[in-house]
């Protein structure tokens, strides 16, 4: 499931390149790793993918959780989180 998830995000990411920008996320592929995808932060790796068997690896200067927190709140800012104003429990 997790690997679905990266995998959802990263498909997510690139399908909208302007507003991962936004973010400050971009995205490098590194040719001599070849099939290594990296999301890049202001110039520091926070996400690197295996492409070959999907792996993950976060951090590269930034601890592990802190790169995992900064790529999937990039994710989030993509796509804001509003409540459904049909939603049964707003109507109090």
């Amino acid at each position: 499931m997790k690997n679905w998830a990266m995998f959802v995000a990263v498909l997510i990411l690139l399908a909208v390149p302007a507003l991962a920008q936004d973010t400050g996320v971009t995205f490098e592929p590194r040719l001599e790793n070849s099939g290594l995808l990296h999301i890049v932060h202001e110039g520091v790796t926070v996400v690197s993918i295996d492409l070959r068997d999907g792996s993950v690896v976060y951090g590269e200067d930034y601890a592990a959780d802190a790169a995992a927190l900064l790529f999937w709140e990039a994710v989030g800012r993509l796509f804001p989180m509003t409540p459904d104003p049909t939603c049964a429990e707003l109507d109090d």
